[in-house]
């Protein structure tokens, strides 16, 4: 707060004190507010930005993404020491270690979940930053009066998540930015606070609530899943109103219509996940999450995959094509408007899905019973049941949904 004062913010505008939670450093008002009211106003030029990068850094750099930019321009920071513009800001910014995001976890500890999409997820995530540490190499060699050449692939992972879990996809000239004192506001779904600018050169966050003095400010950081949580930002939310769950259906390699159900589905975009040779693979993931509908909240599998179900339950040429020619009349979502007219192959599709997932839930019930015995830390423990027992939840509900939905359309 004297760092901004120093700056020569107008503190009147900023109607929020730093203080430690439960969850460690947080916001709480100073003062009450009313909703709609401005609880903190400061300069644009506090910001981090990937355009406040040296000119010869912003030269080298070919494809890399713009957490990758401002975490060169955090890292750059850093090497200035007390002679930074941001010293007192990124003094408070955690060290190595503190984040918990799954791709800091090793093999052993990401197995426990390895049933859930976040096992996939931080895969990926490693992939890229293996590809964008290449352009970050590229970068503190060619400039060692800026970074320390000898720069590794976990610390630079240790500062991409840094940025990525404080960034904001705010202000009018870049995509991604880092805003100074907001970013200390801890998450929670609920929460509807709002950021604006004002004109080109001030940040403005708005109250969503009233509040009384001492009351912790919260932000919600996106309406994520407890898994996209664990791997952007390292914690997780107890009943988390946003979980998701996963299945994955797919042609069997060993179905002699094969080729066929590949052609029916990529005429009515309906693709699969591609190989390395992109060639379609007959298989993909569909989501499975709350909605809210007519009779209120209820899980529910995409129509999406029960058409996909339709597709490789059809067990003829001619079944496949009666399914097309019903397709063809409901329109809108192929093979997925209307249940099937034959009951006996709706039940086929129907069964199919039941079983996948049955099979999914298992899998987490085992992976849940498994997490007593495994090496986790705490903290880690409780992210991976925290997102195991929300995907489990989801799936013994889309499995009861599953029947009545049947039973009411029959």
């Amino acid at each position: 707060m004297s760092w901004l004062r120093s700056r020569g913010e107008d503190m009147n505008s900023i109607a929020v004190a730093i203080g430690m939670s439960k969850h460690g450093r947080a916001l709480f008002a100073h003062r009450p507010m009313c909703a709609g009211e401005c609880m903190i106003k400061f300069s644009q030029d506090l910001v981090l930005t990937p355009e406040k990068l040296p000119c010869e850094v912003i030269a080298l750099l070919d494809q890399a993404n713009e957490f990758t930019r401002v975490s060169l321009l955090v890292m750059a920071e850093k090497r200035k020491g007390q002679n930074s513009a941001w010293a007192p800001y990124i003094e408070c910014l955690p060290s190595f270690g503190e984040i918990h995001s799954t791709i800091f976890w090793d093999p052993k500890e990401l197995a426990c979940l390895e049933c859930s999409p976040i096992h996939r997820g931080t895969g990926e995530r490693n992939a890229l930053l293996q590809s964008e540490y290449r352009e970050v190499k590229k970068v503190v060699e060619s400039c060692p009066h800026l970074y320390d050449p000898d720069v590794s692939l976990e610390q630079f992972k240790h500062e991409y998540a840094t940025v990525s879990s404080r960034a904001w996809g705010q202000g009018p000239h870049s995509d991604m930015t880092m805003i100074p004192l907001v970013d200390f506001a801890n998450h929670d779904p609920r929460s509807r606070t709002l950021f604006s600018h004002a004109d080109d050169n001030c940040t403005v966050v708005v109250a969503s609530r009233d509040y009384q003095t001492g009351d912790e400010v919260h932000i919600c950081y996106g309406d994520h899943s407890n898994a996209v949580l664990a791997l952007d930002y390292g914690f997780v939310v107890p009943d988390n109103p946003f979980d998701e769950a996963e299945i994955f259906l797919e042609i069997p390699s060993e179905d002699p219509l094969r080729e066929i159900k590949l052609q029916y589905m990529a005429q009515n975009n309906m693709n699969t996940l591609q190989d390395s040779n992109g060639t379609q693979t007959g298989g993909r993931p569909f989501t499975i999450m709350e909605v809210t509908s007519r009779g209120g909240k209820e899980v529910v599998v995409p129509s999406a995959a029960r058409a996909f179900a339709r597709i490789i339950t059809s067990d003829s040429l001619a079944d496949l094509e009666e399914l097309n020619r019903e397709s063809e009349v409901y329109g809108v979502v192929p093979f997925a408007s209307r249940p099937r007219h034959d009951r006996r192959k709706e039940q086929r599709a129907t069964n199919l899905l039941l079983a996948l997932i049955e099979a999914h839930a298992d899998e987490h019930k085992r992976a849940i019973q498994s997490l007593e015995a495994t090496a986790l830390r705490p903290e880690r423990r409780y992210i991976a049941e925290c997102v195991l027992q929300g995907e489990l939840s989801l799936l013994l509900k889309a499995s009861t949904s599953e029947i009545q939905r049947y039973g009411n359309d029959y």
